[in-house]
């Protein structure tokens, strides 16, 4: 019966591993092929709607230069050439055009010679297309030349680079009939044995822009993997699968407790809230602090906001979590507001917070609870495609009627630029630290920020520089941004509410030596 029995035991778990070692090539081989076509019709869609955006990216460019006064290619029309360049998303010049020529561009100032513009390759609602490689005399390389009235804008040439970022697939960004091809993207050398292997193909069209793109991608094979690779899949087949199993129930367990734990110290008042100084870069007097939320799940051990922030976010309870922060710091620096009408405090919000139907009046009865002023309290929201719904701009408009401030995050970075501050109210911006480390090095990024901040001060923009950790720093901003807000390092790190009596004396002693 024993031996019976080991028998049966034996035949069953070989079973098992014959039927995971199968189960396991065959999802494997689904997954991988699942990856591929997702991939690839991904790619294509994210090609047409960049193509789109691009597109009305240009149309929006030519528009301002055709509104600008002055005579062409004149100093003042240059300088209004630059500025369009510069706000624009995908546009790395804007020139203008007489007598089919381009004499004169933001980038390149007065052309001696002009660049000759023969017959368009292509044409569509008034507007003239070309490659640059067919303009006599063009400096720009594989781009396109979009020439309407008599201005001329130019796509940069890395418009496309974020569709296939691993260069792994063939794009062709098309008109629908295929007259005109915008855009061909070719696989990197690393990729050159790809066509070697099965493909798949996969295109979408813009419903609107007359635009296509077609991919094509190569499709990933077990059998192209090598040999051992194989070996090793039919050998641990089961353990693989038992692990992979393993592993993803406990994170999906260590997930869900994470959650929850998340939720549990929101409930009961566990995530503290410090605050980082705000200080004039011209004499470093302190005009307000930025609140930022901490976690401490031991004494020794912390989560940090890239972390729970998201979580709260992906779960449902971002909201929650703001709305946490707002009245924790509002109770936390109270007294520090109070007696002070000139300070305030930022919070950060994500969009969907501010589009909250009740978020205004949970807004204002925070602060009138607390006898704080309106004004006291700025909103620091980082910018993204969900910023520009209607219950958003409905609310914002609310709040600032109400005194409260808005400021876009992280600006020169993701989706935020001087285009999107047209179409919305915010009362400044905070340059991202990536600029400000730039600017005492020979990084082509040195110029970045001095060019936002000039542009911001012209549309009557409020300006708070991130990331300024050394004197060396303080010392150059002073001079290129002497109205702007400094935070960082060098300004005072983050402290709890108890320690910020201590930090608000001025840095005129540091910055002078």
């Amino acid at each position: 019966m024993r031996k019976r029995n080991r028998t049966q035991d034996g035949l069953a778990l070989a079973a098992a591993v014959g039927l995971t070692m199968l189960t396991t090539l065959v999802i494997a081989q689904a997954v991988l092929y699942v990856q591929d076509v997702e991939r690839a019709s991904a790619a294509a869609r994210l090609a047409v709607g960049q193509a789109e955006v691009i597109a009305r990216s240009s149309a929006a460019a030519a528009k301002q230069a055709l509104a600008t006064r002055g005579e062409d290619c004149s100093d003042t029309d240059l300088r209004n050439l630059k500025a369009i360049a510069f706000s624009s998303s995908y546009m790395s010049d804007v020139g203008k055009v007489r007598d089919g020529q381009i004499v004169c561009t933001a980038l390149w100032g007065a052309l001696e010679p002009p660049m000759v513009l023969p017959a368009p390759r292509f044409q569509r609602n008034g507007a003239g297309i070309w490659r640059s490689s067919d303009v006599l005399h063009s400096p720009y390389i594989a781009t396109n030349i979009v020439v309407r009235g008599n201005v001329a804008t130019v796509t940069s040439p890395s418009a496309f680079d974020n569709v296939d970022p691993s260069r792994t697939s063939r794009i062709v960004i098309a008109t629908a009939n295929g007259e005109y091809t915008f855009r061909s993207v070719e696989p990197v050398a690393d990729a050159r044995d790809w066509h070697r292997n099965d493909t798949l193909e996969r295109s979408y069209c813009s419903d609107t822009a007359g635009v296509c793109a077609a991919v094509t991608s190569p499709r990933t094979a077990l059998w192209s993997l090598p040999s051992h690779l194989l070996a090793t899949f039919a050998g641990l087949g089961l353990v693989t699968g038992l692990c992979l199993g393993w592993m993803a129930i406990r994170y999906r367990n260590l997930e869900r407790s994470l959650e929850q734990r998340l939720q549990s110290a929101i409930e009961s008042g566990e995530l503290t809230v410090v605050f980082q100084p705000l200080r004039k870069i011209s004499d470093g007097s302190t005009v307000g602090f930025e609140a930022l939320a901490r976690w401490h799940i031991s004494p020794e051990e912390e989560i940090g906001p890239d972390i729970f922030v998201p979580l709260a976010q992906v779960n449902g309870f971002g909201p929650v979590l703001s709305r946490y922060v707002l009245a924790t710091a509002l109770d936390d620096i109270e007294g520090v507001l109070l007696p002070d009408a000139e300070l305030y405090v930022c919070i950060n919000v994500e969009p969907e917070d501010i589009a909250d139907g009740s978020f205004p009046d949970y807004a204002l009865s925070q602060v009138e609870s607390r006898h704080l002023r309106p004004f006291q309290v700025c909103f620091e929201v980082t910018e993204r495609n969900d910023i520009v719904t209607p219950e958003f701009f409905k609310n914002m408009a609310l709040l600032q009627g109400a005194g409260f401030r808005f400021l876009i995050d992280d600006f020169g970075t993701g989706h935020s630029n001087f285009s999107h501050l047209a179409r919305t109210s915010f009362n400044g911006i905070k340059i991202d630290r990536l600029f400000t480390g730039a600017i005492t090095t020979d990084s082509p990024l040195r110029s970045v920020l001095p060019a936002v901040y000039e542009l911001a001060l012209k549309l009557n923009l409020d300006v708070t520089i991130e990331g300024i950790e050394t004197s060396a720093e303080a010392a150059m901003l002073r001079s290129l941004a002497p109205e702007a807000i400094g935070q960082g390092w060098f300004f005072g790190r983050p402290v709890n509410a108890r320690e910020l009596a201590s930090r608000r004396a001025p840095l005129d002693s540091v910055l002078d030596s």
